[in-house]
């Protein structure tokens, strides 16, 4: 009688999980730091949009994110900042 063999099988080596991408650093003003405003027009229907997609209360924070990562030229943040905001689309 003759044993079965078994083919030597190959292990297979699963993919690690991506780490969540770095949020920048939270920027600490101090006291010579003064905030300003910074305004501009937009249509009723494109303000409309900013509060469904970013949420309400997080319209400006949204705004403020993607205007800074386009004007550092940082499009990793830029990306995943929209990511983030069609999860509440969805």
């Amino acid at each position: 009688m003759k044993k079965k063999t078994r083919s030597p099988r190959k292990r297979v080596k699963k993919a690690r999980p991506t780490p969540p991408p770095k949020l920048p650093e939270v920027v600490e003003y101090e006291d010579s730091d003064e905030l300003v405003v910074f305004a501009f027009r937009l249509l009723r229907r494109e303000r409309d949009m900013i509060h469904a997609t970013a949420g309400s209360a997080k319209a400006s924070k949204f705004a403020r994110a993607v205007l800074m990562a386009a004007v550092a030229g940082d499009e990793k943040t830029f990306r995943r900042v929209v990511k983030e905001t069609r999860k509440n689309i969805e």
